[in-house]
C-alpha cells in the first residue's frame, strides 16, 4: 500500500519501533469488521465524526491531515443530482466525503486519481473531489481544469479498536512528535506523484500557450528577416552607386588620358 497516511504510520511507527504488517482491503466495511473481530489492530485512513465513530466502535487517534478538499471540474460545478461524481476505488476517504456532500449523485468508480481527471476530462464523470494538495498540483498541471473549494475540511486519521487506549496513546504521542510540517510535506510528495502527466496531455493542456509562444517566435523571425532583408538591400544599392561611381572615374581617367595624348 502507499499514500501519504501510509507513509505518516511508517514514520511513526519507525520511531517507536513498532513492526508494522499491511494488508490490503477492497471496500471499507471489510476493513471495519476485521477490525471488530480483532484480525486488526489499526484501520487507515479514517475519516468520520465522533457520532460514526462510536457507532462503529472505533476509536480515532488525532487528524494526521487536517485539510480541505476541492471539487475538480473542467466546465461548471455539480449543478444537479444527476450529475456522475468519479472517485477512486482504493480512497474510502474520497468516497465518505462525497457520500457527505453529494449523496444523492451517481458515482463511478476508477482506478486511481489519474483515471478520475481522465473521466472528468472525457466527459464521463462531471466532477471529482479530492483534496487540497492534489488540487494545487492539478491547477498548475493542466489548465483545462477548475477547483472551487468545499465547505469543511477532511480529517485524516488512525482508527482502532474501541477499548484500546493504549494504541492509541502511541499513535497520538508519534503525530505530536513528528508535527504537521511533516505531514504536510509527505501530502504534497504524495500529491505530485499521484497525478503524472503524459507529454501527449502535457501538450494538449497547454496548446493555447504553446500556440502563442510559436505564434511569437515566428513574429520575431519574421521581424529579423525583413530587417536582414532591408539592411542587404540597402548594402545592394550602396555597392551598385559605389559601382558606378567608380565607373564614372574610370571614364573620366580614361578621357583625361586621352586628351593629353
Amino acid at each position: 500500500p502507499a499514500g501519504a497516511v501510509i507513509e505518516a504510520i511508517k514514520k511513526i511507527a519507525e520511531r517507536f519501533n513498532l513492526k508494522l504488517d499491511f494488508r490490503k482491503y477492497s471496500s471499507v466495511k471489510m476493513m471495519e469488521d476485521d477490525l471488530q473481530e480483532h484480525k486488526l489492530d489499526i484501520m487507515v485512513p479514517v475519516y468520520s465524526d465522533a457520532w460514526t465513530a462510536d457507532v462503529m466502535n472505533i476509536l480515532e487517534t488525532n487528524a494526521i491531515f487536517d485539510v480541505t478538499m476541492n471539487i475538480i471540474y473542467t466546465d461548471e460545478m455539480i449543478t444537479s443530482p444527476s450529475d456522475v461524481i468519479a472517485i477512486s476505488e482504493n480512497s474510502p476517504i474520497q468516497y465518505h466525503y462525497v457520500k457527505r456532500y453529494y449523496p444523492n449523485n451517481p458515482i463511478i468508480g476508477y482506478a486511481d486519481f489519474n483515471e478520475c481527471i481522465k473521466a472528468v476530462k472525457r466527459g464521463e464523470a462531471k466532477a471529482t473531489i479530492v483534496n487540497s494538495y492534489l488540487s494545487s498540483v492539478l491547477l498548475r498541471s493542466d489548465n483545462l481544469l477548475k477547483s472551487t473549494e468545499l465547505s469543511g475540511r477532511g480529517d485524516f486519521s488512525i482508527g482502532v479498536y474501541k477499548g484500546d487506549y493504549e494504541l492509541v496513546g502511541i499513535f497520538d504521542k508519534g503525530i505530536r512528535v513528528t508535527g504537521r510540517q511533516d505531514f504536510e510535506n509527505m501530502m504534497l510528495s504524495n500529491a505530485q506523484r499521484a497525478y503524472q502527466f503524459s507529454i501527449y496531455e502535457y501538450l494538449t493542456a497547454r496548446w493555447q500557450l504553446i500556440l502563442s509562444a510559436l505564434m511569437l517566435l515566428m513574429g520575431i523571425a519574421t521581424m529579423i528577416f525583413v530587417r536582414y532583408s532591408q539592411k542587404m538591400q540597402r548594402k545592394n544599392m550602396e555597392l551598385e552607386e559605389y559601382k558606378e561611381k567608380l565607373e564614372f572615374a574610370l571614364k573620366r581617367a580614361e578621357a583625361g588620358s586621352k586628351a593629353k595624348t
